[in-house]
Order: C-alpha cells, then structure tokens, then sequence
C-alpha cells in the first residue's frame, strides 16, 4: 500500500484504517501505549505542580521571580513530564501514517538492522526506569558518594538534569513530528527526509534522545547510570552507522546528502569532513 492509498484509506474510514494498523502491528502500539499510561499517572501523581505554575500568574513578575519559577525542579518535571508523553503519543501517530520502506531493499533484514536498534532503545529505558524506583545508596556509590556531600552540588546536578532531560524530551518530538511517517526503531529506508534539523545533521534524532538519556543519568548520577550512558551513547553511534549503511545501498541521493551534513552535529563550513 502506497503512502497516498493509506491516507485515503484513512480518510474513508479512520477508524477501521486504525484498527488494521494495530492489528498488523500491535507490540509497538501496546509498548509506547503503556509508556503514555506510566507517565499519565506519574502526571496525575504530580499534579500539585500545577499550584506552583498557577501562583506564578499572580506572583512576582521581576526577573528573579519569574527565574524561581521557570528553575524550579518541581516545574521542570512537570513540563517534562508532560512533553514526554507528548513525545511517546507521536510515536504512537507515527505508526499510524508511515508509509512502506521503498523498496524489499529498504525493510530491516537480520539482527542488526532488527533487533539490535530495539536492544539500544530498551538498555537504557529499563535500567533508569528500574533505578528511578530501586536507586543505589549514596554511600554504596565509591566515585560519587563524597560529592553528594555538598548541597550546592546536588541543587546544580538535579537543576541540569532537568534541563538536559527537557531540552532533549522537547527536540525529540520536534524532530519526530518532521520525520513522522518516515520513523521507524528499525532499520529500513521510507524516504530522506532534508528538511528542519535534518537539513544540517543527519541523526538529530540520536542526538535528542542522547541528550534526554543525559538529564536522567544527572538526575541519577552515580557510576552505574554514568556506566549506562556510556554504553548507550556507543550503541546508538554504532546504531546510527548501520542505518547510514543502509540508506547508502538503498538511495544513491544519500552520498551527498551525507557529504553535506554532520553527523551528530551541525557541520560547519570549512571543517574537515568526518564521518563521526
């Protein structure tokens, strides 16, 4: 089925288009639909946040006042909460009007191009989802149990945890609403898409979910969360390797799209080309 025969389809009978979607493909829709129930009722759980972004309506509009209130942790997450289930509902969406890879030469074949991207995205996603609820003591942790010491420490990690996991939540769905029926967690080939951050780094995506992974790992800081994005940072540089592979056997247009972009950042004029 063609991208234009699915959105007449859809058009005809949404509802039915929808529950063929799912039923062809329901592990994607029942995971990232149990993502968006979690962190729904996390969201309730929180929402006695919403006082403190009410109050700011009728409190102090100095400059001090409204930096207390953009930089309050409890502000933060409730942003971010709400910006990360935002991002898992576009995922959902995503499935949901993708067109078919280009070819038999686009879909995902073997344990690289399959299983191995599903591996990167669930390392990191059940361990800090597990020390979320099952955090390490402080004084277990040998590197970092000193620094924890000084509250002015803990007050900066958790501050920019916050933030790095924000920034990295909201550019995530920002990129994923211009890459949208092109997504895919595997590695197949849909179409290129040139447009928005893509037009100056070819993983902005990666470099989204990096900086996301980033925030949790301050908001968690000890060596085995520090050990975990380590590890998940090279799994999905290796990641991104295979899927530039696979664009360039499939879409000769890839050379120089590749050519003229960074890799997980802006390229700019003048610098030597790497691949990396």
């Amino acid at each position: 089925m063609s991208n234009e025969g699915g959105r007449n389809c859809s058009m005809k009978n949404p509802v039915t288009y929808i529950i063929k979607k799912i039923i062809s493909d329901p592990v994607p829709f029942l995971f990232f639909g149990s993502l968006v129930g979690l962190k729904a009722y996390h969201f309730i759980g929180k929402i006695d946040s919403t006082a403190i972004i009410v109050s700011a309506l009728y409190g102090d509009w100095s400059f001090a006042g409204i930096k207390a209130i953009i930089f309050n942790p409890d502000v933060l997450n409730f942003v971010y909460t709400i910006t990360a289930i935002l991002f898992d509902l576009l995922v959902i969406f995503s499935y949901l009007i993708r067109i078919k890879p280009v070819s038999d030469k686009g879909k995902a074949r073997g344990f690289q191009e399959r299983w191995y991207p599903i591996i990167t995205v669930l390392i990191p996603m059940i361990s800090f989802t597990y020390l979320l609820y099952r955090p390490i003591p402080i004084e277990s942790d040998f590197i970092f149990r000193n620094l924890y010491q000084s509250q002015s420490f803990v007050h900066t990690v958790v501050l920019a945890g916050f933030l790095f996991s924000l920034v990295g939540c909201t550019l995530s769905a920002i990129v994923l609403w211009r890459l949208r029926n092109s997504f895919s967690l595997m590695v197949e080939v849909r179409q290129l898409v040139t447009t928005g951050m893509y037009k100056y780094m070819r993983h902005p995506l990666y470099f989204s979910e990096l900086t996301h992974a980033l925030g949790t790992t301050l908001l968690l800081l000890n060596s085995v969360t520090l050990s975990i994005y380590i590890i998940f940072f090279t799994l999905e540089v290796i990641r991104a390797k295979f899927e530039e592979r696979k664009f360039l056997r499939v879409l000769p247009e890839y050379a120089a799209y590749k050519a003229r972009t960074g890799f997980l950042f802006p390229k700019f004029r003048g610098a030597p080309q790497r691949s990396f």
